[in-house]
């Protein structure tokens, strides 16, 4: 029996707009948030260029990049993902001055991603609103 699902030139009708729709959704993310800049070109690229040109999604290749590229955006836009970003610092500086202090432990701290995490719960305004 065939399934049209595993079939590669299978397309729903409509459903290239709806991902275009979505990728630019995602694109306008990105750049406000300046994670666009992380990407790599062939990532940008990919992302642009199948909301610019007038395709059909039928290359699974494709389509797999492009959730790749989009579940590394949204990993990146999540809230803990930035708290990390933010903990970084503080956790590397707590972890400098008590190291410096005697507590040769201390250099450990900087490992440990609980810890960052914390730090930048704690330094992170938006925690607090939210």
């Amino acid at each position: 029996m065939h399934n049209p699902f595993f079939d590669n030139n299978f397309v729903l009708e409509g459903s290239s707009e709806s991902l275009k729709r979505v990728l630019k959704k995602v694109m306008i993310k990105a750049k406000r948030s300046g994670i666009w800049w992380k990407l790599t070109r062939i990532e940008q690229g990919i992302l642009s260029l199948s909301t610019k040109l007038n395709i059909k999604f039928t290359s699974m290749k494709l389509l797999r990049s492009i959730v790749h590229i989009v579940k590394e955006i949204n990993e990146k836009l999540s809230f803990s993902y930035q708290n990390y970003l933010i903990g970084l610092k503080a956790a590397y500086n707590a972890a400098k001055y008590a190291s410096e202090k005697g507590y040769r432990e201390a250099k450990e701290w900087v490992k440990d991603k609980n810890f960052i995490i914390w730090w930048g719960i704690f330094l992170n305004p938006k925690t607090y609103t939210k």
